[in-house]
């Protein structure tokens, strides 16, 4: 995908129903009495290696015996529910011959163990041999730059060395505050009667330091979990799959550590006008992307309510938003099929039209968030994305055709 705007990062994200998930603990935002106090702000890596567990099965022996389980296990749960003697009877006698089945099963889609233990060698070197918490890090910086107006005056400073203890950063006279931001935890582990489906698992740890005394005043722990993957996916290419989802977890965290600690989420109405997609025209559907019907372009614009809608300021919730200042909107556009996305922020009105086209004949969904100041404090609504947000590029190949030379010929004007 090929969009150039005037402020167009690469990002990653996922909708639970497609890709991965960020699982939130009981996340909040940073108090605004503290987030006006954080002054100069340097943020900073965790300077230890986040522990490792992978839990996947080994080989076809173990896949026997997890599927005699779970047939044997499966049959006596058949026999309680019938709720009559016969029924239990029934499921009693018949869990020995439950058993070897499953038996059979989990031992033929079980990998063997050299191939367990091959796949689990990619991952190892790919988790353990990169510098994720600098990534996380970086991550975290560029989205500050991108939405906020905080400044990182430090991003040279190495972290605390231990999760249990944080180190004393009162020796530096440059900055007030201290960003800690890392990966604590991740795991690989099998979900299912052999050892083919497997899920990565990833905890994000943040904590806000007063360099004054090293006091910890504000922490937080973020959860990611990706769907179940065939094993051989995984591991293919190298483990390509595993880098894509883990990248999508640390962008994950990253948007929601700038969220909850430099941006207020604003105070909505009940009912919420604005945002609201206008273009293309929304087409209801829900989980029927086969139905979808294509556009004639593959550069539609898209359009949304602006922010704040009339029927917002006058309700007695909303009032507040009529002294809303430099409103700006910030856009993601995903492929359906794609864990990548483009964000593209900074937009001043309310529709985005691409540079150059899209991709032909695929599905997109897009979400839009509004961004703007009330009284010197910065706010951020949340993302806005329905069944309605999706449209299909175009797939007549005439019409491809047609627009491919057209961005071609602006290029040579240009």
């Amino acid at each position: 995908m090929n969009i150039i705007g005037k402020k167009v990062s690469w990002g990653i994200f996922v909708l639970i129903l497609i890709g991965g998930c960020a699982l939130q603990r009981t996340s909040q935002p940073l108090p605004q009495e503290q987030r006006d106090s954080l002054g100069q702000l340097a943020v900073t890596a965790v300077h230890f290696a986040p522990h490792l567990e992978i839990d996947i099965t080994h080989g076809r022996g173990h896949g026997a015996a997890k599927g005699a389980g779970g047939g044997a296990l499966a049959s006596l749960e058949a026999g309680l529910r019938s709720g009559d003697a016969i029924g239990l009877l029934l499921g009693i006698v018949l869990a020995p011959v439950v058993a070897t089945g499953g038996a059979v099963y989990g031992a033929v889609a079980a990998d063997s163990a050299k191939v367990v233990d091959g796949h689990t060698k990619t991952f190892e070197n790919y988790l353990l041999g990169t510098e994720l918490q600098r990534l996380l890090k970086q991550d975290v910086i560029d989205q500050i730059n991108l939405w906020t107006s905080h400044k990182v005056v430090r991003s040279d400073l190495i972290g605390s060395s231990n999760f249990d203890q944080v180190k004393d950063y009162h020796s530096e006279s440059d900055i007030d505050s201290v960003l800690e931001v890392g990966i604590n935890e991740i795991s690989l582990s099998d979900q299912s009667v052999s050892n083919t489906r497997v899920v990565l698992r990833v905890t994000g740890i943040t904590r806000l330091i007063k360099v004054e005394n090293s006091s910890v005043v504000f922490d937080q722990e973020y959860q990611y979990q990706s769907v179940s993957r065939d094993l051989d996916d995984w591991a293919a290419k190298d483990g390509a799959l595993l880098k894509l989802e883990f990248q999508t977890a640390i962008h994950s965290f990253a948007e929601r550590i700038v969220n909850n600690y430099l941006l207020t989420p604003a105070r909505f109405p009940s009912k919420l006008f604005s945002l609201e997609a206008t273009r293309p025209e929304p087409q209801h559907c829900f989980f029927c992307e086969d139905q979808i019907e294509p556009l004639d372009t593959c550069q539609p614009e898209l359009c949304w309510r602006p922010f704040p809608a009339p029927d917002e300021l006058v309700s007695p919730d909303g009032e507040w938003l009529q002294h809303a200042e430099d409103i700006v909107y910030d856009l993601k556009i995903r492929k359906f099929s794609d864990l990548y996305i483009i964000d593209i922020n900074d937009i001043e009105q309310s529709c985005f039209y691409p540079e150059a086209p899209l991709e032909p004949c695929q599905l997109y969904v897009w979400s839009v968030r509004a961004r703007f100041w009330v009284d010197s404090t910065e706010y951020v609504t949340p993302w806005q994305s329905n069944y309605r947000n999706h449209f299909k590029t175009a797939c007549s190949d005439k019409t491809m055709k047609v627009q491919i030379n057209e961005t071609q010929s602006d290029g040579e004007v240009k």
